[in-house]
């Protein structure tokens, strides 16, 4: 059943790449996509063997009674939210319902029960962060030469900034400081030398994307991972190793600048907008957003307890601020539409996480600084922006660490 499991893993890595560089399996509801058969498939099959060994889903997924309420919650405010405005909007709400909640939770209630042995989990967990390593090691290249024989989109923002993970460059840095830890904590445990100067270049070519993608929450966040992880692995391993990594990230960025200076610098001193002289330029534009969500919220105080409804925000705040843009920040969107019920279960989710994550950490406590670091990420990404490109992506990684400490 294992071996059944990995290849289904396989196909869920291949689809989420698919996905990741050309868009496909979308987030349509009208038919089967592919995505919406491997992800259904998988489900199926997970289940099956999780009867056969009859084992209780609800103590093995952390948080698991505190999202089926929160899905629960979500699903019901479609009817008193966008139920009552334009067709179109409703269903746009479903269609996003569907695609950005319940198939992520869906991903990751799979993924944190995918396995049941200790040796497939870990192959699973490397699998996964090997793929999208070289995924990001296949961009740059592409980048580098100019050849790019698949035709998949590297550049966003009108072409000025680099993007390994789909048509955004900021999402693209998350993904790669996600990743980023995970390697570092298998570069050190991995036994076998080839091993571990694979994991080594990987980390590299990841600083290096990261670099790129010209995002100034990336760079924040780069900063903190590599005095984070410098700390941990001068505790626990040679420092040189890890030197020897930021090394070849810096070298690779060095040469580039070399080869296509104007694209660097366009990129690296976006850090100059810190000197701007107000927020809105800070956060290039999302005081804005921000502001008009909170403009909403007040016009309508029952809204703070309950929410506008699930797949609102694309309505109201058009109407709002005068054009659309992604909120770029999770939990005001999702204080927006699904009110404080919604934020409080959201929460509470994060918090029994945490408590599941730490309480598992007695089995490998090198495992949970490093993963720690890796989930922190994911909810510092949360504040500056949304993860509508990587949030398959970050669904199926979760859920295989928590499989991967689970079954140790």
């Amino acid at each position: 059943m294992n071996k059944l499991k990995f290849f289904i893993l396989i196909m869920l890595v291949f689809i989420l790449i698919l996905r990741s560089l050309y868009d496909i399996g979308g987030t349509s509801i009208k038919g089967i996509s592919l995505k919406n058969l491997v992800f259904y498939i998988s489900f199926i099959v997970v289940l099956l063997s999780e009867m056969f060994y009859k084992r209780k889903i609800y103590s093995i997924i952390p948080g698991f009674y505190t999202l089926i309420i929160l899905l629960t919650w979500s699903f019901f405010s479609l009817f008193w939210g966008a139920y009552f405005l334009e067709k179109k909007v409703f269903i746009n709400a479903i269609i996003n319902y569907k695609s950005s909640f319940f198939d992520c939770i869906l991903l990751y209630c799979i993924s944190c029960i995918f396995f049941t042995e200790f040796k497939y989990a870990s192959k699973g967990l490397q699998f996964f962060i090997i793929s999208f390593s070289l995924l990001n090691v296949l961009a740059l290249s592409y980048f580098f030469t100019g050849f790019n024989p698949f035709k998949a989109s590297l550049l966003s923002h009108q072409g000025t900034r680099f993007a390994s993970f789909g048509r955004l460059a900021n999402q693209g840095a998350y993904a790669l400081e996600f990743l980023l830890p995970l390697l570092c904590y298998f570069a050190i445990t991995s036994k076998s030398k080839i091993s571990k100067l694979i994991y080594v270049f990987f980390i590299g070519t990841s600083i290096l994307g990261i670099l790129l993608t010209g995002s100034r929450g990336g760079y924040i966040l780069l900063i903190v991972e590599i005095i984070y992880i410098g700390i941990l692995i001068k505790k626990y391993y040679r420092f040189k190793f890890y030197l020897s990594a930021i090394f070849i990230g810096l070298v690779l960025c060095i040469g580039f600048y070399i080869y296509n200076p104007s694209f660097v610098k366009e990129n690296l001193f976006r850090v100059e907008a810190f000197k701007a002289s107000s927020l809105e330029k800070v956060s290039s534009g999302r005081i804005i957003m921000w502001k008009g969500i909170l403009k909403i919220l007040e016009k309508d105080p029952i809204a703070i307890l309950i929410g506008k409804g699930w797949g609102t925000y694309q309505y109201y705040i058009p109407k709002t601020i005068g054009f659309y843009a992604a909120a770029h920040n999770i939990f005001l969107k999702l204080l927006l539409e699904v009110g404080l019920v919604g934020m409080i279960f959201f929460v509470v989710f994060l918090f029994r996480f945490y408590q599941y994550i730490t309480k598992e950490a007695k089995k490998d406590k090198l495992y949970y600084y490093f993963s720690f670091l890796s989930f922190l990420t994911i909810l510092f990404g949360w504040n500056l922006g949304l993860f509508e490109n990587i949030i398959y992506f970050l669904s199926l990684g979760v859920g295989l660490c928590v499989n991967y400490i689970k079954t140790k």
